[in-house]
Parts: structure tokens; C-alpha cells; sequence
């Protein structure tokens, strides 16, 4: 994955972050919402909020992506990788490293893919939640949209399963093949049902 790219990324797992950020904040009375004279007076500053913005949304990017990665360890990311790689005797993180070292430019293209679905969703569960939790807290219309707000933090919640997962296999499968394995260490059924299918 290019820096740009992963840059990007992490500029939009912030973006979310500051969604709910500014939600507690002025839920709580921390700040308030700006007059218009105020927005008027800082229209000619507006190139200074955005790059600023931009710069705290990458920060914010990256300290999500950190703690929905742990949570993600914690929940279940060991168990699926156990399930795979340990149950057949085989060390997740070796494997990992072999396929990114022998295996084609296209396979580990679509790795790295399934590694950004997995980033971008694992975050997009956490900032979703917190979102809907502090619409919660607001109460009539806000609170009933907030219903929808934790539904796409569930739904992001699945495809970063699912995607984790998929990842997993295809890494194993690659790992297989580099490795120059029989072909009955891969079962295709085991593979449909639990990863591609």
C-alpha cells in the first residue's frame, strides 16, 4: 500500500473520531456552537482550519486504528488465527512474513486490500459506536438516528470479521502454495465455508 493511500486512510478513520469528539464535547458544555459573526471572521482563515483539521484527523487516524486494534486482539482476531494457523501447526507470523517476501505482487495486492477492509472497518465499528452511544445521550430525533449510527457500527463490526478472516485464509493458502506444500494441505471445503465463501 502506497503512504498516500494509508495517509487517506487514516485522514478518514480521524474524520469519524472528531464526529463523536465534538458530539461529547458539546454535549457536555465543553464548547459551543460558533455565532455566525465568528464563522464570518474566520472564513479568511479557512485554508489554516482545514490543513489543521486535516493534520488532527491523520493524529486521531492513527490512535483509533491503535485501540481498535487491541480491542480487536481481545475479541477475537487470536481465535481466528489460531484456528487457522495453530490448529495446523503452522506460526501465523512467519507464514505472514513468507508470503509478503515470495509470494506474486497480485497476491499480496489483494492482502494488502483486505488489511485496508479490515482497518477501515474494525475503526469505522469503534467510531460508530461511540457516536451512536453520545446520540444517545441527546435524546428525541438525535437519539431514533442513533439507532442507525450503532446498526453501521454492527455492520462494520461483521465485514471486519468476515474480511479478517478472509484475510487469514488467503494468507495461509498463499503460504501453502510458496511453500511448495501438497495440495491436501489445502481442503477447499474448510476454505469456501470459513473463508471465501
Amino acid at each position: 500500500m502506497s503512504t498516500t493511500a494509508l495517509a487517506v486512510e487514516q485522514v478518514i478513520i480521524g474524520f469519524f473520531a472528531c464526529i463523536w469528539i465534538l458530539l461529547g464535547l458539546l454535549r457536555f458544555a465543553v464548547i459551543h456552537v460558533p455565532d455566525k459573526s465568528f464563522l464570518d471572521q474566520a472564513s479568511g482563515w479557512s485554508t489554516v482550519f482545514l490543513f489543521c483539521a486535516v493534520a488532527v484527523f491523520y493524529q486521531l487516524g492513527w490512535l483509533i486504528t491503535a485501540i481498535s486494534w487491541k480491542l480487536e486482539i481481545a475479541l477475537f482476531s487470536k481465535k481466528i488465527r489460531d484456528s487457522i494457523f495453530k490448529a495446523k501447526g503452522i506460526n501465523y507470523e512467519y507464514a505472514r512474513a513468507v508470503v509478503y517476501h515470495k509470494a506474486s505482487q497480485e497476491l499480496r495486492g489483494d492482502i494488502t486490500q483486505d488489511h485496508t477492509v479490515v482497518r477501515l472497518a474494525r475503526s469505522g465499528s469503534l467510531n460508530f459506536l461511540l457516536t451512536a452511544v453520545l446520540m444517545f445521550s441527546y435524546g428525541g430525533v438525535i437519539a431514533a438516528t442513533g439507532i442507525l449510527v450503532l446498526l453501521l457500527s454492527v455492520w462494520c463490526l461483521w465485514l471486519h470479521y468476515i474480511s479478517y478472516k478472509r484475510r487469514c485464509w488467503r494468507i495461509y493458502v498463499a503460504y501453502v502454495v510458496v511453500m511448495k506444500q501438497p495440495p491436501e494441505a489445502i481442503n477447499s471445503n474448510e476454505i469456501l465455508t470459513n473463508g471465501f465463501g
